[in-house]
């Protein structure tokens, strides 16, 4: 619905998760760091929660909602992310280079 959700790029994919009714039901299913090691492709899933170096932009740890594959074996994707820095902007959908993907959080039980 285009709202806005002013903050970080963690708070606006907090408050999706939240919204989806997923406050609480939400389990990490890949946990690393900015610096490695990776996940494989093969374990992101749509409507991961992501945290991934973003290669676009100063190579800073970024945070999305991943919808699919653009194309796998190059590992770009189509993330629905908020930019960030309070911008008065709604969440939009953009293509990322996924090869440096750090965290996974997943909606549901585990």
């Amino acid at each position: 619905d285009r709202t806005v959700i002013a903050g970080t790029c963690w708070t606006w994919a907090n408050e999706c998760y939240s919204r989806a009714g997923f406050q609480s039901d939400r389990y990490i299913a890949y946990r690393s760091s900015h610096g490695g090691p990776y996940v494989n492709a093969d374990e992101i899933r749509p409507g991961d929660w992501l945290y991934f170096v973003n290669h676009s932009y100063r190579n800073i740890g970024h945070s999305g909602i991943f919808v699919y594959w653009v194309d796998k074996s190059r590992r770009i994707g189509v993330v629905l992310s908020y930019p960030g820095l309070n911008k008065p902007e709604p969440g939009r959908y953009r293509k990322y280079l996924l090869s440096n993907v750090y965290y996974i959080t997943r909606p549901g039980l585990k």
